[in-house]
């Protein structure tokens, strides 16, 4: 009963700042473009996608951009997670999707960007949600090596560690082969 409480007046709160500073939360603007992103990606891999996000409003804005679903949110490495943009300015954001080598079928998440007016102390602004999907791709041969080692080795990683220890055991074979050739 108390927690309903809390909620409404906390609720109220909010409602009373939106309605007495409602000019400066007008003036927010947030654009994203592509509106949604499809990805198709393989266990273990990693994937490269983009959004642009454009201040569509009359002052300087601070943007942060995160990933909605915790669970999901380490597959994502985005750069820059937080930017001012000028009015008419936009930031191109990276997202680095990584799906571990456990990962299969297909998965649902959103890109929040959220645009809060530079100077000011409220914290008060809007924001677009991008809705991202995300298909896992069955894996090649290389995959599924990698999918039944532990830890979220990519096909490169895996390539570059068989390479690693086959080199010093074929070089210690030529050098034993070469000797034998040089005794007889």
């Amino acid at each position: 009963m108390q927690t309903k409480l809390i909620i409404a007046v906390l609720s109220l709160a909010a409602c009373s700042a939106i309605i007495l500073f409602s000019s400066p939360v007008a003036a927010i603007g947030v654009g994203v473009s592509p509106h949604q992103l499809e990805v198709a990606a393989y266990p273990s891999d990693s994937v490269r996608s983009s959004i642009h996000v454009i201040n569509t409003s009359d002052e300087e804005s601070r943007y942060q951009v995160y990933i909605e679903e915790e669970d999901l949110s380490s597959w994502f490495q985005v750069s820059p997670q937080e930017f001012v943009l000028g009015p008419g300015d936009h930031q191109e954001v990276q997202l680095d999707i990584s799906p571990p080598a456990t990962a299969s079928g297909e998965y649902q998440t959103n890109v929040c960007v959220v645009g809060l007016i530079h100077a000011s102390e409220l914290k008060v602004g809007c924001g677009v949600k991008v809705p991202v999907s995300i298909r896992i791709l069955p894996p090649g041969p290389w995959g599924k090596v990698a999918a039944a080692l532990p830890g979220n080795l990519s096909g490169t990683a895996l390539l570059v560690i068989i390479i690693s220890a086959v080199t010093p055991a074929a070089t210690v074979v030529y050098l034993r082969r070469k000797r034998k050739t040089r005794a007889v």
